[in-house]
């Protein structure tokens, strides 16, 4: 489903995967800031770069169980279609 900025408050809470995109990084920011006020748990944050250079990294820190947390929430930044081999 392709939703608009204002339209955020009809993401259901069980959606697990999110796109953004655009040249608007404060609008990206604040879309980002309003999903991460519906779920609660330990963010992640990356860039295409930093997954190819450290790929073990983040396959641990995806694929690890948490006693406490969740959910975790993945942020990948300035990602090409490169990334989708991963």
């Amino acid at each position: 489903m392709i939703l608009k900025t204002f339209e955020l408050s009809k993401i259901k809470n069980d959606t697990i995967f999110y796109l953004l995109y655009g040249k608007n990084e404060g609008l990206k920011s604040e879309c980002i800031n309003e999903i991460l006020n519906k779920d609660i748990g330990k963010v992640y944050n990356y860039d295409e770069k930093q997954i190819k250079d450290e790929i073990e990294t983040f396959y641990e820190n995806i694929l690890s169980d948490s006693l406490f947390e969740n959910k975790k929430i993945i942020i990948i930044n300035r990602a090409s279609d490169k990334i989708y081999e991963i």
